[in-house]
């Protein structure tokens, strides 16, 4: 199964890391936990597995 390259809120995490919002904004997501709203916007957003120097997508 090929890996996601990126999430939407609401998505359930995968695996533990920092994941970066379309926004920008970096959060931190344990694994089994449910990826929320943009916390800069408070609107749906994707989120995908932050990676020094990674632009927003």
């Amino acid at each position: 199964m090929k890996e996601k390259i990126f999430y939407r809120t609401r998505d359930i995490v995968a695996e533990n890391g920092e994941y970066i919002c379309k926004a920008g904004k970096i959060q931190s997501y344990k694994k089994g936990d449910t990826f929320s709203h943009c916390p800069v916007t408070g609107k749906e957003t994707t989120w995908k597995p932050y990676v020094y120097n990674s632009p927003p997508s």
